[in-house]
């Protein structure tokens, strides 16, 4: 089956190409009608050129108001620029064009009610002078040449650079008149002339409109230049004029043959015949191939394999490679039919023939890159799935496959800023939040305009973030309210899931309190019951041996007692009393082991040698007991620090209890093991009755393991244990599996025990001299 996927996925890609490829070639094809087309449009516009041409070359040159205009203010910069390259030191302008400005303004001629002061007037003048400046760019731009000469001094400034055109202007200005013919390299000129007055003349013109230049020069003439820019409620003053100089203006209209060799480059001419289209016809034609294409990938299930697999986003980029390679093609169609291309090329010393090819290689390229794109395009957002729009979304969206992602990320900088642990200082916390917000408005500030939409959406969405915040904190906040009332009504079963949040301290506290009364209360409780099983227990252990001796004593008593009997009854009773007195002295000592008013007196012991001692002394009942004892000791001693009369008693309650209580011909194990820091004792029997307590329980006092308390004992003998362990540091535990009775000691041994053992071992070892 992937086979067959595979292979149809080639032949869709083979399609592509080969679609591609032809729409190439149809555009190629089209080149020759856009190129027709250009020229035919070339030749009308070539037509109607030389036409227009020719009336203009009839008529004379015209010169509007707006031009004279600019050319009188052109007097005042040239005459300011003389005057300034003249001075030997700096000079400012308001000082050459009203040099007495800083007297005119202090005299009571002008007042202040006429000039306000020396400030404004150089400001109007800069604003002036600011204006004519941008006229004189704009007279440039329009194609004026200017040359302007000083009468005495033989400064010049022009913006020619031809020496030849120079030297004809100064024999123009040497000898001016009028003409209505063109001159050699200018359509038409005016030379104007500043006599020492200031007066300004037209003294010379060639194919241009004389008479009006001239009218439009007189009113020009008594006009303030400040008019427009004195803000006073008088007349401004008069500014000085220019004088010994004269100035030369010439106009060029454009070349015939320069405009069409910049018009045949141009977009204008390709663009008019249809080759701005062409690129969205192709796009067109591969769109409609690909939804064939889709059609068949879909049926057979070729879709959404590699190169189409892109998520549908992948459609705007494929939009914007569309509009690269829009401009890119069309360059090329202009370059190539206007034979820029080839020019180009033959100039790098290529054949034309392999220029021809190199180039239409170059368009089909990128006709075909054009037409995969458009068709990739299409295919990689064509509908595959049966769900309806939203399952097609959710499995060809990236933006929605992120979405999650985003609002994961999200909610995880929203849980980093606003957890914090209220029990600690809220430095970290506030240092924080104002480092993020000052980051936030920082980036809003550089968008310059567009930061206030920014700071408005900010300021919402900040708003919702701490109103949602709040909720949240007012929500737990009465969750905790709630449970703590409950815990308070006697409830201690009351549970706190959720996260608390900056309350998440308290609510650990407050399950610890809840923990705490719990046990306090399960403490209680078991307290109680034991110590009405203590009561009932010591009640009958006491009262058994008590009442024998009583009837024994009644017996003794009596009248017709033998001498046999007599020394019966008198055993028995010695034996009850003693029965009696060894169980109030268990009592006494677990009493004050418990309540630790006991004083251990430690000392280095030899926990093998003592555990063998106890075995020793016990002999007999453990052959009377008709049980199998396995001793796993190492062969050395192990110190540890205790008390040896105590440890002795742990470990002779702890083999009586097993002979008390153990199966008739079972096995008894006991095993010791050591580690650099602890010594481990495990004593193992298998119970002769059901072991149905709790561990626990069976080292309390009065707790026998025949509940039925028909054996003797005081139940006394593992609470001693456990509680001379506990009071050595040690630890006591008793695991029960099943009818296995398994009890655990621990002891903990320190640096000097092991290296005093470690010595004593030494010793041991070394042979001593003869």
């Amino acid at each position: 089956m992937d086979t067959k996927l595979k292979s149809r996925r080639r032949s869709l890609y083979l399609v592509m190409l080969l679609i591609s490829l032809a729409l190439a070639c149809i555009a190629i094809f089209c080149y020759n009608f856009i190129q027709t087309g250009a020229q035919r449009q070339l030749k009308q516009l070539e037509k109607e050129w030389n036409t227009r041409q020719e009336e203009l070359n009839k008529e004379m040159v015209d010169t509007d108001s707006y031009t004279v205009r600019s050319m009188v203010q052109n007097g005042y910069l040239f005459y300011v620029d003389f005057q300034k390259m003249a001075a030997e030191e700096p000079i400012l302008t308001e000082e050459i064009l009203i040099p007495n400005a800083r007297n005119m303004v202090q005299s009571e001629r002008w007042g202040a009610e006429t000039i306000r002061d020396y400030t404004a007037l150089s400001e109007a003048l800069a604003s002036s002078v600011a204006l004519w400046k941008e006229d004189f760019l704009n007279m440039e731009a329009a194609g004026w040449d200017y040359v302007a000469e000083e009468l005495e001094g033989g400064r010049t400034i022009t913006n020619i650079v031809d020496e030849t055109v120079l030297n004809w202007i100064d024999g123009q200005m040497e000898q001016p008149g009028m003409s209505l013919e063109k001159g050699p390299y200018y359509d038409g000129y005016l030379i104007f002339r500043y006599d020492e007055a200031g007066e300004l003349k037209l003294i010379g013109a060639s194919n241009m409109d004389s008479e009006g230049i001239y009218r439009n020069i007189q009113s020009q003439r008594y006009r303030n230049m400040l008019e427009n820019f004195y803000i006073s409620d008088g007349q401004p003053p008069e500014l000085t004029r220019p004088k010994n100089m004269q100035v030369f203006y010439g106009y060029t209209s454009p070349e015939v043959e320069e405009f069409f060799d910049q018009y045949w480059g141009s977009y204008y001419l390709y663009t008019d015949n249809g080759a701005d289209l062409l690129p969205f016809g192709i796009a067109l034609l591969a769109l409609l191939a690909a939804v064939g294409m889709g059609i068949w990938g879909r049926k057979r299930q070729v879709l959404g394999r590699g190169i189409l697999s892109f998520p549908m986003e992948g459609a705007l980029v494929g939009f914007f490679l569309f509009v690269l390679l829009y401009t890119l093609s069309l360059e090329a169609l202009v370059q190539t039919c206007n034979g820029m291309f080839l020019e180009e090329l033959m100039e790098q010393n290529f054949l034309e023939s392999s220029a021809n090819v190199l180039i239409y290689g170059y368009n089909i390229f990128l006709w075909v890159l054009l037409s995969l794109v458009c068709m990739w395009s299409l295919l990689i957002v064509w509908p595959r799935t049966e769900g309806g729009l939203w399952s097609y979304l959710k499995e060809r969206s990236l933006i929605l496959r992120i979405f999650p992602a985003c609002r994961r990320l999200y909610g995880a900088f929203y849980s980093y800023m606003t957890r914090f642990d209220i029990s600690e200082s809220i430095n970290k916390t506030l240092t924080k939040w104002v480092l993020v917000n000052l980051a936030i408005l920082t980036v809003l500030c550089c968008a310059w305009f567009f930061g206030l939409p920014g700071l408005i959406l900010y300021s919402i969405g900040l708003y919702l973030t701490l109103r949602k915040y709040l909720g949240t904190i007012q929500q737990q906040y009465q969750t905790m309210l709630e449970a703590a009332k409950h815990m308070a009504e006697g409830n201690l079963n009351t549970e706190i899931l959720e996260d608390m949040g900056v309350f998440e301290p308290l609510k650990v506290q407050l399950l610890k309190v809840q923990d705490g009364f719990k046990a306090a209360v399960e403490k209680e409780v078991k307290s109680q019951r034991m110590k009405t099983e203590l009561i009932t227990n010591v009640s009958h252990d006491l009262k058994t041996p008590l009442t024998a001796i009583i009837t024994y004593v009644d017996l003794l008593k009596g009248d017709g007692v033998t001498d046999e009997e007599r020394v019966s009854y008198i055993h028995t009773l010695e034996k009850k009393s003693n029965r009696l007195k060894v169980l109030i002295e268990d009592l006494f000592e677990v009493s004050k082991a418990e309540s630790q008013n006991v004083t251990m007196h430690l000392e280095s012991v030899d926990l093998v040698n003592l555990i063998k001692q106890v075995c020793l002394e016990m002999e007999d009942k453990m052959e009377d007991s008709n049980l199998q004892f396995r001793w796993n000791l190492p062969q050395k001693k192990v110190i540890c620090m205790l008390d040896g009369q105590r440890t002795y008693r742990v470990f002779e309650n702890l083999i009586g209890n097993v002979i008390k209580y153990s199966m008739e011909g079972s096995r008894v194990y006991m095993d010791l093991y050591e580690t650099e820091t602890q010594v481990q004792i495990e004593l193992k029997n298998i119970s002769a009755t059901e072991l149905n307590f709790d561990p626990e329980e069976i080292t309390e006092r009065f707790v026998r393991g025949d509940l039925s308390r028909n054996t003797e004992g005081s139940g006394l003998g593992l609470a001693i244990a456990r509680s001379f362990v506990e009071l050595q540091g040690g630890a006591f535990q008793i695991e029960i599996d099943g009818d296995l009775f398994k009890v655990k000691i621990v002891f903990q041994r320190n640096t000097q025990e092991k290296q005093q053992e470690t010595k004593e071992i030494k010793e041991e070892e070394t042979p001593q001299n003869l």
